[in-house]
């Protein structure tokens, strides 16, 4: 992680790398991901974020393939 942090900083000198978070989240939500599943890729815990039913906090595990399919909706403008 320190080479991407310290390279980053080399590229961007004014930028911060949580930004790249930020834009990966709002790029997300923006292409109607799925919000259990951006919570997941952003590493938060659905049901300690987000009040949800029994359901969805103990009885829901996403495969593999869906989370690809939902990061396949993301548009990133080049």
């Amino acid at each position: 992680m320190n080479t991407i942090y310290t390279t980053f900083k080399r590229i961007f000198p004014k930028r911060h790398t949580h930004e790249l978070r930020y834009n990966f989240i709002t790029r997300a939500k923006e292409s109607g991901c799925n919000l259990e599943a951006v919570m997941l890729w952003a590493g938060h815990s659905f049901d300690k974020d987000v009040k949800s039913s029994a359901v969805d906090r103990g009885y829901t595990d996403y495969s593999k393939e869906y989370l690809i399919r939902e990061a396949q909706k993301i548009d990133y403008p080049l």
